[in-house]
């Protein structure tokens, strides 16, 4: 593959939007602050959560978590489990003694036990949603201290020294269990003060707020193409402190590039109002709509067809078509339009990677379907991630299994992961093929076998369960979020359940961008006396109305990303017991009987919890794997989640480019990645001061 003077233009560009400029000379044989090394442009699907609590759930934000954090192990590519910022461990009198490396966050400051501790009690306060809390049920009181039981200051964890976790043992944990739950992107560290500094979970959305503890940090996040960005962008820094012990160290050592630019898809509110309005759901009178549609059907015209019109007869033509009711087939071409075309200009975002070409783009893993399909240049590497539809069980249309199984029964899997995603294989059960069966090297899914039919059943059989189940004719609501792909599932969901007799409406969440304000007591000059003003501390807050809404179980049906996690089956499979839900309690005057809380689904089976309390305390690894089959088994009967397909992270990448590497995960490190053809990018502070080149860490 070439690395064109396009490839360096968008470099350029990137940098641009940093407020800095850039003045290409010869190469460096030394990197110094003025020349901090290699700048690569990146091409990835959107997130909007720094979070490793929360974010975790979402296959693209784990991606991205894995750059700026880093945990004690990781997993290799082989399924190893590897040390990272853990030293050394050890186990005596069952308490788990863990030695920390020494590195530094982002701001300088050094990362200690206590911020491990911090984070995984965090995950454990029963009021706070994560399902990553099963993932440290081995560690003493951490069901009791979850469920409300016991208070967190009983978690059986400590930071012994600030460089030392000490965690006591439940009897029946399985210690190399717990240490690969360990290197779980959920679970890294994370430190008390940056996280109330601004409250709920606003803190992870802000770059001025965020640190970062692994190769890179967040320099900025500009999700709501301010500035005259075309595309939402992320942009990634070397964390200068990253291990670095002395100021004569290079600045490479341990990370090799200067800057990540990530290019994202848009899932702002405003373009899925949008979206929504194109599907007949919702009529919107937003003269920035109205620009959208006119963009996007002047990019579908050809330089004849577009000749015949003004701008102003194009707006209009917008208009009209926003207010009148529009076939899907043409709502879906538009979508597309916007999302590959207009968004980032003449050129978008997916067009950046155009095979065969001389303006490939470095790296780039979102691709348009049928360059996934058929070019020999993309890499594929499975995931741990299951595509799938969730029940509502307590839903009036939804509450047996006979009409969620009629649901999952006429849905083409292999269409769905091969026609409209892509990237991915389809499912024949929840747990994905890399999961351990009984250990390293044997698989959960081989061994449970299918449980799914990949192609669709009869029609005909599955309106009868319908018709028997009384609910033809009535409606549920498809919840899905703003990703293409996403949308073009709903719709084909939408099509063959209305064929059993069902209404489907459509429902598309995406995320809104807000200012972070303050009430302060201000003087008013005027008047000469102080009154109660909100002031706007940070801009560009970022609310994902699409996660709330799973988090809350406020759905009827909802497309969602079920990551593993981890290597071991039980940290999906628990979630649907009310013990192990992960859920978060209500603990206000108001609030009712604490009991245990379901799983978003709601779904309740005594059989089913009896086989996941009996396989977190059984020992015999071959006993336990029997537990959690016959639980995936007992799932799949009921259908409270209905597996759709297996993510693999498809990319496309640059000769040019050495030294990324993908882990078992299937997240990819360019923490040690050169540019063969880079060109070095002298760095020169603007009028506005802003984006100074990093300092070099003191001894």
């Amino acid at each position: 593959m070439k690395i064109t003077k396009r490839v360096v233009a968008v470099v350029l560009c990137a940098v641009m939007l940093m407020s800095t400029c850039v003045l290409f000379s010869g190469c460096a044989e030394k990197l110094t602050k003025d020349n901090p090394g290699v700048i690569i442009p990146l091409y990835m699907t959107n997130m909007t959560s720094f979070d490793p609590a929360i974010a975790y759930a979402d296959e693209a934000s784990a991606k991205l978590l894995s750059l700026v954090y880093q945990g004690l192990f990781t997993v290799s590519s082989s399924g190893k489990l590897e040390k990272a910022l853990c030293k050394d461990y050890s186990v005596k009198n069952n308490v788990l003694t863990i030695k920390l490396k020494s590195t530094k966050w982002s701001d300088g400051m050094s990362v200690d036990a206590d911020d491990f501790v911090y984070a995984w009690s965090r995950i454990l306060d029963p009021e706070m949603y994560s399902e990553a809390a099963t993932l440290l049920f081995g560690i003493k009181n951490a069901v009791e201290v979850k469920n409300g039981d016991l208070t967190v200051s009983s978690l059986g964890i400590t930071a012994a020294k600030t460089d030392t976790i000490e965690i006591e043992l439940e009897e029946w944990a399985d210690v190399d269990r717990l240490l690969y739950n360990f290197a779980s992107v959920a679970l890294f560290p994370v430190r008390e003060d940056v996280v109330k500094k601004i409250k709920d979970e606003n803190w992870a959305t802000i770059p001025a707020v965020l640190v970062s503890n692994g190769c890179f940090y967040v320099k900025s996040m500009n999700l709501g193409l301010s500035e005259g960005a075309t595309v939402p962008t992320i942009t990634l820094e070397r964390n200068s402190y990253y291990y670095l012990k002395s100021k004569n160290e290079s600045l490479d050592k341990h990370v090799v590039p200067y800057r990540l630019v990530i290019h994202m898809t848009d899932g702002r509110d405003s373009l899925n109002t949008f979206v929504d309005a194109i599907f007949g759901q919702e009529r919107l009178k937003d003269p920035m709509l109205v620009n959208k549609k006119a963009n996007a059907i002047k990019a579908s015209m050809t330089p004849e067809e577009l000749a015949k019109y003004t701008n102003a007869q194009l707006l209009a033509l917008a208009e009209t078509q926003i207010k009148d009711e529009i076939r899907i087939n043409h709502a879906l071409e538009y979508i597309d339009q916007i999302e590959t075309r207009v968004a980032a200009g003449v050129t978008g975002y997916y067009d950046l990677y155009d095979a065969g070409s001389d303006d490939e783009v470095l790296f780039n893993d979102k691709l348009p379907l049928n360059t996934v399909k058929t070019d020999k240049n993309v890499v594929k590497k499975d995931m741990l991630v299951t595509g799938a539809f969730y029940f509502n069980t307590e839903n009036e249309v939804l509450n047996t299994p006979a009409v969620r199984l009629a649901l999952s029964s006429v849905l083409d899997r292999e269409y769905i992961a091969g026609e409209i995603f892509g990237s991915a294989r389809a499912a024949t059960g929840l747990i994905t093929d890399k999961v351990f069966n009984t250990g390293r090297k044997t698989s959960f899914r081989n061994k449970g076998g299918d449980l799914i039919s990949t192609t669709a059943a009869s029609t005909d059989t599955a309106k009868a369960a319908i018709d028997a189940a009384g609910v033809s004719g009535k409606t549920v609501t498809l919840t899905v979020s703003a990703d293409d792909a996403q949308i073009k599932l709903a719709k084909y969901a939408e099509e063959q359940w209305e064929k059993l007799g069902l209404n489907v409406e459509i429902r598309i969440l995406g995320y809104t961008i807000y200012p972070y304000t303050q009430t302060v007591n201000k003087l008013n000059e005027k008047t000469g006396e102080y009154e109660l003003v909100e002031e706007a501390l940070y801009e560009g807050l970022v609310r994902d109305n699409y996660r709330k809404a799973y988090q809350t179980g406020d759905f009827d049906i909802i497309f969602y990303d079920v990551n593993m996690l981890t290597t071991d089956a039980f940290s999906v499979l628990s979630v649907f017991s009310p013990t192990y839900s992960g859920g978060a309690y209500d603990f206000s005057e108001s609030a009712d009987v604490f009991e245990p809380i379901k799983h978003v689904t709601k779904y309740s089976n005594t059989t089913y919890d009896e086989y996941i309390n009996a396989a977190l305390k059984e020992s015999d690894d071959s006993k336990r794997a029997e537990l959690l089959h016959n639980a995936e088994k007992l799932l799949m009967e009921e259908m409270p989640v209905c597996p759709l397909f297996f993510y693999q992270n498809a990319y496309v990448i640059s000769d040019e480019l050495s030294g990324v590497s993908v882990d078992y995960f299937g997240m990819v490190s360019f923490k040690r990645t050169n540019y063969a053809a880079y060109v070095q990018a002298v760095e020169t502070e603007v009028t506005t001061g802003e984006a100074k080149p990093e300092e070099t860490p003191a001894a």
